[in-house]
């Protein structure tokens, strides 16, 4: 099948005129009122362009802000997708909308996680990616404060988990998103409830935790560590009692997360599906590797959260010594799906 051809290179101009039509339009949804898209005080760290349109998310009371080649501005409001009244896109105007460090990162990465906090407007998680040659951006409103398992639809009896003094707990959903809510809000009843030191190890930070009861350190890979798995291992250093992982994606990161739980460390870690596979074949994959490695004796939870499937519950296993003396008899995951 014939590929189709990269959008042709966008001349500087051509560019800076794309973008002022971008902001006049932005304008023109506010009434005509150049005041009506007035910035806030931070606008200058991220580009003017961009808060705009985040300001006019906001606005519109939006959940998610779609970038892509071709098409104008997009925000799902209400859980539908809805275009702005704007012209369409280019993919060189949405690189030129991206901060300057996180354009080299899609350059080098490819696929880019980044997090977004605009003073009086919100914070943001927004992830860049190549397709058919051009530079795609989607960007998801976070609340301004972590939930707790009740206001996700989650049982209240989850929260029983940030009561562990020491132990892996792995927490599994069908999207990153749904992982790093289910982890903020575990976080979130340790902050709440006790006094302890926890680290966050994030790829991007997506909820902000206020020292309330614990002292909530967050890190985020690259800007303070290099990755999920350095991160762990360097917070081993800093005495914390609670260090939370927003994925594992590889052995090192798992060797990582079993240190800590060895060390004494109530570990949280989420577990993101992975590519097309089920949640449940994803647990159970997780639990061979685990098995293989040798790290299952400090494996105590697993969860599946199920919201992405429609259903508001969790599957819960804890992990006991039955299990640990006859580690090849597979748990039954089978329902892990939310189906």
């Amino acid at each position: 099948m014939e590929s189709e051809a990269s959008e042709p290179e966008m001349e500087p101009d051509e560019q800076a005129n794309l973008l002022v039509d971008l902001r006049n339009g932005l304008i023109a949804l506010h009434g005509g009122a150049e005041e009506g898209v007035r910035l806030p005080e931070d606008a200058p760290s991220t580009d003017p362009d961009l808060v705009a349109l985040l300001v006019e998310l906001a606005r519109v009371g939006g959940t998610e802000l779609h970038l892509t080649a071709g098409r104008p501005p997009t925000c799902r409001i209400d859980g539908a997708l809805k275009r702005l009244d704007l012209g369409s896109l280019t993919s060189a105007a949405i690189t030129a909308l991206l901060p300057a460090k996180e354009r080299q990162r899609i350059e080098a990465e490819r696929d880019v996680d980044i997090s977004l906090s605009i003073s009086g407007v919100g914070r943001f998680r927004c992830h860049a990616f190549p397709q058919r040659g051009s530079v795609s951006v989607v960007i998801v409103a976070v609340p301004p404060a972590p939930p707790g398992p009740t206001a996700l639809g989650l049982p209240a009896s989850l929260a029983a988990i940030g009561r562990l003094e020491r132990g892996l707990v792995v927490y599994g959903a069908e999207t990153p998103a749904l992982v790093a809510s289910g982890l903020a809000a575990l976080v979130s009843v340790i902050n709440t409830q006790r006094p302890v030191h926890v680290i966050t190890i994030e790829k991007p930070i997506s909820y902000l935790h206020r020292h309330a009861e614990a002292i909530v350190n967050q890190r985020e890979v690259p800007d303070d560590v290099p990755s999920i798995a350095a991160g762990a291992e360097l917070s081993l250093r800093l005495y914390p009692d609670v260090l939370m992982l927003s994925d594992l994606p590889d052995a090192a990161t798992a060797r990582a997360a079993a240190l800590g739980a060895e060390q004494g460390c109530l570990v949280l870690a989420g577990l993101p599906r992975a590519d097309a596979a089920s949640l449940s074949a994803r647990f159970e994959a997780f639990w061979r590797d685990t098995v293989a490695s040798g790290l299952l004796r400090r494996l105590s939870v697993l969860v599946a959260d199920h919201r992405g499937s429609g259903s508001p519950t969790a599957s819960v296993l804890v992990v006991d010594d039955q299990m640990r003396s006859s580690p090849y008899h597979l748990p039954d995951m089978s329902g892990w799906d939310g189906a």
